[in-house]
């Protein structure tokens, strides 16, 4: 949002900022020890960053998006497309199957309803089962937020973000451009035996509202895609106003360190994200769209900034706590 908006617009961003914490608090009261995943998704929906959620089979990373693209005003009819990728999946189950009544007439048109080009949210799991041919695909919409479908090219300026999940990160060297593609990244752990009783009480209130079809829903699929975009606008504005922010600073300082000192592989077009997902993580922790940063959102973004596992622990050790 330009520094020339008139104050009617920063009162409506401020509307739908405070409707968007709601969405966030809601979320954290409906699954058990997720805030750190919960916070990390809905500032990529801000900053538009893709995130990447790593953990074991039932550890809730699909529930976890699920539940925040329904909250946002999105379903699978609606601006969101989830599927679950294997070296099997065809491109068309993703992008579109191919229009036979127009192949007969001698176009080449993709059909893509309710498939991944005509979404907003995108939630790919198991995205490095993927073949070539959809991950190909898949590089092109991330740089460019373009998919070429049949003979043209179709722009994606609708998409706000993509999440995908997977089990572990990848050792596949292949798979390390797309990896990148994932800025943030996140561990998600299952919950220990003395949380097991409050897992099952929220589990089946989960169930229950889904069997009443009972939503909470405090955006729609127009609003949400308008508010994505101005915050995103709005955050790159704030950042000029931060650039000299001493845990700007920091961050980039440490950043360096683990690329030189620890051998992590950091491409320099994530800088950004990692700043503007700062600068998001700020106003979140502060409920206010004036970011006010200090060690704990320098913390946030450094815990996801990892090419596997056990590189996280060695980051919080040494250069977070």
């Amino acid at each position: 949002m330009k520094k020339d908006r008139t104050s009617g617009n920063f009162r409506e961003l401020t509307r739908m900022f405070k409707n968007y914490l709601e969405v966030i608090y809601t979320l954290k009261n409906i699954i058990l020890n997720k805030d750190d995943v919960i916070d990390a998704i809905s500032c990529g929906f801000l900053t538009q960053t893709n995130v990447l959620l790593i953990g074991e089979p039932g550890t809730a990373k699909s529930l976890v998006i699920n539940e925040f693209a329904k909250l946002m005003g999105f379903d699978i009819e609606n601006g969101y497309f989830h599927y679950l990728l294997t070296k099997f999946t065809e491109p068309s189950e993703v992008l579109g199957p191919l229009n036979i009544s127009e192949l007969k007439k001698g176009k080449y048109v993709i059909n893509t309803k309710n498939k991944l080009p005509e979404a907003n949210v995108v939630f790919l799991d198991e995205v490095f089962n993927a073949n070539s041919a959809i991950l190909n695909s898949l590089l092109t919409l991330i740089n460019e937020k373009k998919l070429l479908l049949g003979d043209i090219y179709k722009s994606l300026d609708d998409l706000i973000v993509i999440y995908g999940a997977t089990n572990h990160t990848p050792t596949d060297p292949l798979l390390k451009a797309f990896y990148d593609r994932f800025p943030i990244r996140v561990l998600v752990e299952g919950v220990e035996r003395k949380d097991y009783e409050e897992l099952l009480d929220r589990e089946f209130d989960i169930e229950e509202k889904n069997l009443r079809k009972d939503k909470e829903i405090l955006f729609d699929r127009k609003e949400s895609i308008m508010f994505s975009k101005m915050m995103n606008e709005y955050i790159m504005m704030k950042y000029f106003e931060l650039r000299q922010n001493k845990y700007i600073t920091d961050l980039l300082d440490r950043i360096e360190m683990l690329k030189k000192d620890k051998d992590i592989f950091i491409s320099d077009r994530n800088l950004k994200f990692y700043v503007k997902n700062m600068i998001a993580y700020s106003m979140i922790r502060n409920e206010s769209l004036n970011p006010n940063l200090n060690l704990e959102d320098l913390k946030f973004i450094l815990s996801k900034i990892f090419n596997n596992e056990e590189q996280k622990y060695e980051i919080e050790r040494y250069f977070i706590y």
